[in-house]
């Protein structure tokens, strides 16, 4: 966290890892290697704090996983029928009424590929469907919420983004007039 750096490793068939690191401020985080996953890791990433020396220093991070054993699936589409490029779209399940305004929310995540294609894998519950995009000429409609029973697969259909109907001007400006240019 304190350097920007990232490291990455992979877990052994029995689960277990090892994360070797210099001092500093981390945060550990996990991620399934396999798509789709068959598990989610739905907790805030936990920090670890190491003296910022040589002297040598070990701590213990467990994870706990939750199985996924349901799935949604659909299509990502721009206006004009085209799937995005991949890599510009993300989708992802968070149950509903959790957001709260400037707090991390976390959920079920889904890639979006190159045919619009996504599949999400999540346990049982009442969902909203997040859809990001690199293209801010873009937003979702209103989706209504999605109810999974447990195993339980469910095919939503085509998502057609739109061009937004609301729009937001101004003026960014220093204290003195002066208009700000980046």
């Amino acid at each position: 966290e304190d350097s920007g750096r990232s490291v990455f490793i992979v877990t052994d068939y029995l689960g277990n890892y090892t994360l070797l690191t210099s001092g500093g401020t981390w945060r550990i985080s996990i991620n399934p290697q396999s798509s789709p996953a068959l598990w989610s890791y739905l907790e805030a990433p936990p920090t670890v704090i190491f003296a910022d020396d040589l002297t040598s220093e070990e701590k213990t991070v467990d994870f706990t996983v939750t199985v996924t054993d349901a799935r949604v699936s659909g299509f990502i589409y721009n206006s004009n029928g085209i799937p995005p490029p991949e890599n510009t779209a993300w989708v992802s399940l968070r149950q509903k009424d959790t957001a709260v305004y400037g707090a991390p929310v976390y959920g079920f995540q889904g890639q979006v590929y190159s045919s619009g294609f996504f599949e999400i894998p999540v346990t049982a519950g009442t969902y909203e469907l997040s859809v990001e995009t690199k293209d801010s000429n873009l937003i979702v409609p209103q989706l209504p919420l999605i109810t999974l029973l447990n195993g339980e697969f469910k095919e939503i259909g085509n998502i057609i983004l739109i061009k937004p109907p609301k729009k937001v001007t101004g003026m960014v400006r220093y204290d003195d007039g002066r208009r700000v240019s980046d």
